[in-house]
Parts: C-alpha cells; sequence; structure tokens
C-alpha cells in the first residue's frame, strides 16, 4: 500500500539556471511530516510501505528537461511533479486562495476578493492534478489531501476512481455555517451553477433591469441573476438561468423569476 500526499507545494524546490538543483522546501506541512514519512520508510509494521509527494516544484520547468525532473524527483526525493507554469500558480495561489479562501476561512470578510478568472484557474489546477494523480494511482493507494487550495480535488477523483480511499486534511479554521453561507453565496450560491445557469455577461450599467429584461427577451430563460460591480469583475453582470432557483439573499445580488420586475 502506498501512501499519495498532495498538496500545493512539493518538498522539494526546483532551482531556476542551467543545471538542475533541488533544495527543501519552507512550510510547516514539510516541517510536520517529515518525521513520520521517515518513519514509513524504516518501520517494517506499518500497512504503508511508500509514500509519493505530489504536488508543484516551486517553478515553470522547460519542456526539454521535465522528463529529467520527473525522474529524478521521483527516484531521489519520492516527489511526483504536477507542470504547471508560474503564471497559472500566481492566478490560482497568490489570487483564488489567497485573496479569496484564506481571508474567508479567517473570519476577514471584508478583505474578500472575488475575481471570476482566479476562480476559473482554481477549477483548472485542481483538474489538471487530479489528471496527474490517475497517471500514477494504484488500486491500494491512500491519497491524503492537503489544505483549502485543492478542496476540489477530492470530489474530482472520486467521480473517476470511486474506490480510492481519501482524507482532506484542513490547517486553516472551520467555518461557522453563518458566516460560510454568507460568503458562498457570493461566489456559488445565486451564480455559476451548471444545472442552472446556461449565460452570463456583463452588463453596460450597473442596473438590475437590464439583466430581468435580459432574460424577459430570451425564450430558455426563466430566472435571473445581477451581480452588483466588483463581486465579479469591475462591472456588473448578469446571469441567466433555465430554472427558477431559490436564491440566497445577499447584498452581492438581485435575483428572480421570469417577469418579476
Amino acid at each position: 500500500m502506498r501512501l499519495l500526499i498532495v498538496s500545493n507545494r512539493l518538498p522539494i524546490t526546483v532551482l531556476d539556471g542551467d543545471d538542475l538543483n533541488f533544495q527543501e522546501s519552507v512550510g510547516g506541512l514539510v516541517s510536520g511530516l517529515k518525521s513520520y514519512l521517515d518513519s514509513l520508510m524504516i518501520s517494517s509494521s506499518n500497512s504503508i510501505c511508500k509514500y509519493i509527494w505530489v504536488g508543484w516544484p516551486g517553478i515553470t520547468i522547460r519542456d526539454q528537461v521535465k522528463e529529467i525532473v520527473r525522474s529524478r524527483l521521483y527516484s531521489e526525493f519520492h516527489s511526483y511533479p504536477i507542470f504547471l507554469s508560474e503564471s497559472t500558480m500566481d492566478k490560482f495561489y497568490n489570487g483564488f486562495c489567497n485573496k479569496t479562501i484564506w481571508p474567508l476561512f479567517h473570519y476577514f470578510t471584508t478583505n474578500v476578493a472575488y475575481d471570476e478568472n482566479n476562480w476559473m484557474f482554481y477549477k483548472r489546477v485542481n483538474r489538471y492534478i487530479c489528471d496527474t494523480i490517475l497517471q500514477i494511482l494504484r488500486p491500494d493507494d491512500v491519497v491524503w489531501i492537503h489544505d483549502y487550495h485543492l478542496m476540489l480535488l477530492p470530489k474530482l477523483i472520486k467521480e473517476r476512481v470511486p474506490s480510492v480511499p481519501i482524507s482532506l486534511k484542513f490547517k486553516i479554521p472551520s467555518q461557522s455555517e453563518p458566516a460560510h453561507t454568507m460568503k458562498m453565496s457570493r461566489l456559488e450560491a445565486n451564480t455559476n451553477r451548471p444545472d442552472w445557469d446556461y449565460s452570463d455577461f456583463d452588463l453596460t450599467a450597473a442596473d438590475p433591469n437590464l439583466c430581468a429584461q435580459a432574460c424577459a427577451d430570451d425564450p430558455q430563460c426563466k430566472a435571473f441573476t445581477y451581480v452588483k460591480p466588483t463581486y465579479q469583475g469591475p462591472n456588473a453582470r448578469c446571469w441567466l438561468k433555465n430554472k427558477a432557483s431559490n436564491p440566497v439573499p445577499d447584498e452581492c445580488c438581485v435575483s428572480g423569476a421570469k417577469g418579476t420586475r
């Protein structure tokens, strides 16, 4: 049985330069797990006989050296790299993770910033990591996912490999339901629901009636959500729905069924 540890970063960082050099990454997760992982390699009583750490190596890896980096990380450091560009990781990590999720879960609600593009990158990175894990996943592996960077990952893996055991460990404060519901309504409860929303677009003015009129003019539309400026970008935004959903009241939005305005 193998343990697949999955986190935003690998415990090893690839250094930028002409030569391939590696150094230990700095972070509490690496320090906290080191003794446990070392014990796996020397104890004969553990059912887990090997571990592989999956994560980003810290820089954009050039195509011509990806196979060398993958081979060395695997053989020398029990690691398997996620090859993503620094620009992608910036939108994923510094964008959505640090500007949206981190302040939300630490109750700094006035500091939460939501950007639709960063959210798209958050989903993209989680999907890419899922694809990478499935390249090496074996039937008896256990997957141990770490922290809020990868909250979509357990479901993505389970959809494709239902039998795999998965644990998701958070190292941030747990959310009370009121705060969680309040902020998630801005992100998901009223907009971007695949079962409801089929069209979204910026409006030329911050006027809910423009969104209501767009719904009235579209035969497919059953309901709409108007999103105020700054919540999903600098402009007001309109979401058209093919179902008359039950909106979650929030200062961010104005929702209604067709013909209600």
